[in-house]
């Protein structure tokens, strides 16, 4: 069974979230299932060891929008500021594990498999506004 994110990029305006939607390539990388990825953000399939930003927030304080609602199927809702994300250290590892990535037989260095994320969601990101004013919030299935 895989697992897949479904973020919501948001942007603060006079005090109030506002849902946002970013440019092409951006919007489709965000949603691309990438477990390293997962893993920073939320914890979720890190079957590599990677420390992730912090665990899983549960919704915002003043959540935009609806939620899936909870069953057996979503799990780890959370959201993280840019500011967040650009906190974090995305040089980390190396990582590895033979059973998520068999045909790899050496470690290898978390920068390489999160590139494509970093060099177009965080720029995308920053381009609407303060990184305090800018988060994701992202929900997973199983």
């Amino acid at each position: 069974m895989s697992t897949d994110i479904f973020p919501q990029v948001q942007r603060r305006a006079q005090g109030s979230w506002n849902n946002v939607t970013l440019p092409e390539p951006a919007d489709k990388v965000l949603n691309e299932r990438n477990y390293e990825v997962f893993s920073v953000l939320a914890d979720v399939r890190n079957h590599y060891g990677v420390p992730p930003i912090c665990p899983p927030k549960g919704p915002p304080p003043e959540r935009v929008g609806s939620s899936p609602a909870p069953d057996d199927v979503f799990h780890s809702e959370t959201w993280l500021t840019l500011a967040e994300l650009q906190a974090y250290d995305w040089t980390g590892g190396p990582i590895w594990n033979g059973l998520v990535k068999p045909f790899r037989a050496e470690p290898y260095p978390l920068h390489e498999v999160t590139a494509r994320f970093r060099e177009t969601i965080l720029p995308a990101l920053a381009a609407l506004g303060d990184p305090d004013d800018v988060r994701v919030q992202m929900i997973f299935d199983s």
